[in-house]
């Protein structure tokens, strides 16, 4: 019996023991945990450089340079891109939201102008842009942008049917995600700068060829969920076209 009595407690302690280490390995959660905020260095080409403001300052891919200009209150007020003899500005101005409200694109050759556009933002009640329009030597043209009920981005609508084109997003950061709003409009190049995640599909409508393209995008992302690369695949009549990019990060 007493053999028996001693192995019960042994059989006890053990059990205590382990559910002792086994408390002590579950780690506390990190009531303040580090939030790391990586900024965009490289996209294929392209390499982007910040001040100590982690505001983008400059762009350059081969020959072209894009340097980026700010009030001291962090506002952007010029965009300059030169290459060779060529020169582009965009200069912006804003409305009493402090949303961009024009940009005056001007591009020279040879310190001569060989353009003069203007492009307006407008926006509804709730801060959504929803329409811009492009004016001057390139002609008119206007595109429109349409939201879901999660105030997500669905479509944009380009003259009035020339292309339409449907977006779908994936929930991860976008490699832009720390970049300034109005600055991810030149960055871009496109509608990336008011959409905060990734497309995974694309389809674009044009009304001239009455034809649809299709344009789907995969991911891979880093351990803190930025996109480190970004492959774009399409078809072109029966022909598949494949474009991968990688992107590097730093964090500021």
């Amino acid at each position: 019996m007493k053999n028996a009595a001693k192995l019960s407690l042994l059989i006890i302690f053990a059990l205590l023991n382990s559910c002792s280490k086994s408390n002590d390995d579950k780690k506390t959660p990190d009531p303040n945990p580090v939030v790391k905020h990586k900024y965009l260095t490289q996209e294929g080409s392209t390499n982007y450089t910040y001040d100590s403001n982690k505001r983008l300052i400059s762009a350059s891919s081969g020959s072209a340079v894009t340097t980026y200009a700010y009030y001291d209150d962090g506002t952007l007020y010029l965009v300059t891109q030169t290459s060779g003899t060529s020169k582009t500005t965009w200069e912006t101005t804003y409305n009493s939201d402090k949303k961009l409200s024009s940009i005056k694109i001007i591009s020279y050759k040879n310190d001569l102008v060989q353009s003069n556009n203007t492009a307006t933002f407008t926006y509804n009640d709730k801060g959504q842009l929803t329409q811009v329009k492009r004016d001057g030597d390139g002609g008119l043209g206007i595109t429109r942008f349409t939201y879901n009920d999660k105030n997500v981005l669905t479509q944009t609508n380009a003259n009035d049917g020339s292309t339409v084109t449907d977006y779908t997003y994936d929930d991860k950061k976008s490699r832009y995600t720390n970049m300034n709003a109005t600055v991810k409009n030149y960055v871009t190049g496109g509608f990336d700068y008011i959409v905060p995640n990734n497309v995974i599909k694309a389809s674009a409508y044009s009304g001239v060829t009455l034809q649809t393209t299709v344009y789907d995008y995969t991911y891979t992302y880093d351990s803190d969920g930025y996109p480190t690369s970004r492959t774009m695949t399409f078809k072109v009549g029966s022909q598949t076209i494949t474009n991968t990019s990688a992107y590097t990060y730093t964090e500021l």
